[in-house]
């Protein structure tokens, strides 16, 4: 058993390493003072920075795609949360169903419905490929509050809609929030589904980062992979101090 766990332990770590590597590579040449991409750099200087942020391209594309996650964010949480607790009102056989529905996202209708770039189209879009990730942590966090304590609110004559804003969801906050942080990271770093949906005049941070590839090879696109691998950091990070809240909310309920 110890040699197995040390074998996963080397396993894991040397993937871990060969996920990081090309961050290990891309950051450094993002300050670098050359007019193109080389590793490791012969000078340093963050001029490409200054070239991302005088760049109306790039700088309206970070906003827009912040724009995109924070809707995504707040719609797919509604409706994951929404989902999750009437699955949770369900037949076995039928939440199996339903879930498997969830998890299958179609992108068809939102072509036909000429939403390309527009904010409610990208929004409507990427909540379809973000939802399960909501309806599956709110469903973890359902699952394990003790039901007693709503059968008891409803005992004592609170309403149904009184029971779940004063006792299901104060208790599954943490599930709730998890749920809405994947969300707008997966939002923030999602390219298939933007690229399709995305025009000349409006575009996404990683489209913006595919298209300058494809047209000039500065390095303004390693600041600028830099940059979101810095806000998909940072939801990380918020994901990892919320992660004990969830536990503790969880324990608290079962009692």
């Amino acid at each position: 058993m110890k040699q197995r766990r040390i074998g996963l332990g080397v396993v894991a770590t040397l993937v871990a390493l060969l996920v990081a590597l090309p961050t290990l590579i891309v950051i450094p040449m993002s300050f670098t003072g050359q007019q193109s991409f080389s590793f490791p750099p012969e000078s340093w200087s963050v001029r490409w920075y200054s070239s991302f942020g005088e760049s109306a391209a790039w700088r309206s594309s970070l906003i827009f795609s912040l724009e995109v996650a924070c809707c995504v964010a707040v719609l797919a949480t509604v409706l994951g949360v929404m989902i999750a607790f009437g699955l949770r009102r369900l037949p076995a056989r039928a939440a199996t169903v339903g879930q498997s529905v969830v998890l299958i996202p179609v992108y068809e209708i939102f072509l036909r419905w000429h939403l390309s770039g527009s904010l409610l189209g990208f929004t409507l879009a990427q909540s379809t490929v973000v939802l399960p990730f909501v309806v599956l942590s709110v469903g973890v966090g359902l699952s394990r509050i003790n039901s007693r304590l709503m059968q008891a609110a409803a005992t004592l004559g609170a309403r149904p809609v009184a029971v779940f804003f004063r006792v299901t969801l104060p208790l599954m906050l943490p599930a709730v929030l998890t749920g809405a942080l994947l969300a707008f990271v997966g939002s923030l770093d999602e390219p298939v589904i933007a690229l399709f949906m995305s025009t000349p005049t409006q575009t996404t941070l990683p489209v913006q980062m595919y298209n300058s590839m494809l047209q000039v090879t500065d390095p303004t696109v390693a600041a600028a992979s830099t940059i979101l691998l810095a806000l998909v950091t940072f939801g990380g990070v918020v994901g990892l101090v919320l992660l004990p809240y969830l536990r503790r909310s969880h324990n608290s309920a079962r009692t």
